[in-house]
This record gives C-alpha cells, structure tokens and sequence, in this order.
C-alpha cells in the first residue's frame, strides 16, 4: 500500500446552503469546502431588497483533478458474495498512452492490498475478497498513473445475512417514561389499543403474511369488545391472490375467533 493521493470521501447531493445580508453595494462573501464530487456544480443564487425588489442568477462550478479515479461497485452485499469492482481513470491530464497501477484495500485491513494494472481510459476488473462479515465497511481505491499522477477514493458499503425484510412486532404495557424501540431503516408503526383488545393483536399480526401476498398486510382491530369479536379490518391491496377475508369461530368465546383467508 502507497498512501499518497488525497483521499476523496464525502460526496454530497448540495454542496452548501446559506442565507446572507449585503452591504450598501448589493455585495456579500461567502466560503465553504465544496465536497469531493468530480462534477458540475450549478450555483443558484437569489435576492431580495427591504422594499421587495428581487433578482436570481445561476452558474457552473466545474470541478475536476487532472486524473481521477471511476469505478463500479454496489453499495450493499449478501455475506458470501465475491464482486468484481470494474474501475479506471479519466482526465485532463491524460493522454491515454499512460500505465496505471491500481490498489485496492479494506479500510479495517489495510496491509491485505489488491493490485491490478491498466492504461488510462480503459476498463480493468478487480476480483475482491468474499465477503464474510456481516456489518458497515469501506474499502480504499486508489490509481496512479506512470505521469506521476494519483487520486484515492473511499467507498462505503455494507454486508447484510439477507435482503429479505419481515415486519417484527413488538409488544409493550404501557406506563409513563415507556421508550419505544425503533427499527435500524425503513418506518416504525406504533399502534394503540386497550388491552382488551390487545390480546388478540399478537395472534393476528403473526397471520398477516400468507401465500401470494407481495407485502406484509397491516390488519387492526375495529370494533370494541363486548360478549365477542365482531370485526376486523384488512388492507389487502397488495395481495396478488389472497384478496378476499372472512372471520371464521368455533365457538362465541374470545380465544376461538381466526383470521382465515379465502385462495
């Protein structure tokens, strides 16, 4: 491993947003740290005066290094899998007839480096290690070119047991100071209900999912509870065959009522 380029690791969608106050002339100065994008930045800038008279204007920033690094790698993987990332150079400072020599690392690794060779503009592919830790990493990525230029780039990703994703619910007595668990992505739903009625919700989540549905279905109780059950509500918009519901009993006790599906 050479580190020597400067390592380019934050990308941003905005590169800054700020509200400012001119002198008399109608002049202000600003300064940020653009991010570490090769792009095209449009700069919009808008005023307005004390006595509502308003003007805009938009520029490019283009901002560029003589040689930079392009590269093809998903940001998500399955433990086990073992990607190939496609990577080479462009810039202004290449003419093409240039070697260049490209590392690769893992950012908790660093002395374990994947070399491989190439001349500028063209693609080469790198085979990288399989991945067998489930968790958020980074690898470093970095070119330099037989011209004496160099560029580096961090990349970002994480390694997961499974894309599939189930809807866990998660049952709490409620007193004051509760603290509700949130999940690590996605939308947390919270749902109350008394505990009369609660005592049917765990058995009834635990249905919702069945064959044919493309989604879990959110189903809730409606009605209040007097000598039985006496209603349930279904989303099953998402079903693909699983559309139509009933509401089966053995019984007028609370424990015999089910969900039952129609296929």
């Amino acid at each position: 491993m050479s580190m020597q380029a400067l390592l380019r690791e934050v990308f941003e969608d905005t590169a800054d947003f700020a509200s400012l106050r001119t002198n008399a002339q109608g002049q202000a100065t600003h300064t940020f740290r653009l991010p570490h994008n090769i792009t095209s930045w449009r700069l919009t800038t808008s005023g307005v005066t004390t006595d509502l008279y308003a003007g805009n204007n938009v520029q490019n920033i283009i901002v560029t290094n003589r040689m930079f690094v392009h590269y093809s790698l998903s940001d998500t993987f399955l433990v086990g899998d073992r990607p190939t990332m496609g990577v080479n150079v462009y810039g202004t400072g290449l003419t093409g007839d240039e070697r260049v020599n490209f590392e690769v690392w893992s950012e908790a690794v660093p002395e374990e480096v994947l070399r491989a060779s190439g001349v500028a503009f063209e693609r080469v592919n790198i085979p990288l290690r399989e991945m067998t830790k489930e968790g958020e990493h980074a690898l470093i990525i970095q070119a330099t070119t037989s011209n004496g230029l160099n560029d580096a780039v961090r990349h970002s990703y994480r390694v997961v047991n499974s894309h599939r994703l189930v809807d866990i619910p998660v049952f709490y007595n409620v007193t004051r100071g509760t603290v509700f668990e949130a999940g690590r992505q996605g939308l947390t739903n919270i749902t109350f209900t008394d505990a009369g009625r609660g005592q049917f919700l765990y058995e009834l989540l635990g249905m919702r999912r069945v064959r044919g549905a493309s989604s879990p279905t959110r189903v809730y109780l409606c009605t209040t509870f007097r000598k039985s059950l006496t209603s349930i509500s279904c989303d099953s918009s998402s079903f693909t065959t699983a559309s139509k519901w009933r509401i089966c009993s053995r019984s007028m006790s609370y424990s015999s009522w089910y969900l039952c599906s129609n296929f």
